[in-house]
């Protein structure tokens, strides 16, 4: 929730500790699973370029 004044912004402080951040391991797993992907598409892709006369 925000509360708009003439001054600007403010932030409900009560809110702020509600956040619940992700676990520093979900996010190294989703970025190892970007990674294989990533590997495993290039060399498909110039596979599949190959077959098809490209």
């Amino acid at each position: 929730m925000t509360a708009f004044t003439d001054t600007g912004t403010m932030i409900n402080p009560k809110l702020l500790g509600r956040h619940q951040p992700e676990r520093a391991s979900t996010r190294f797993l989703s970025d190892v699973a970007l990674v294989a992907f990533w590997a495993a598409l290039v060399p498909g892709l110039m596979w599949f370029g190959a077959a098809v006369g490209f």
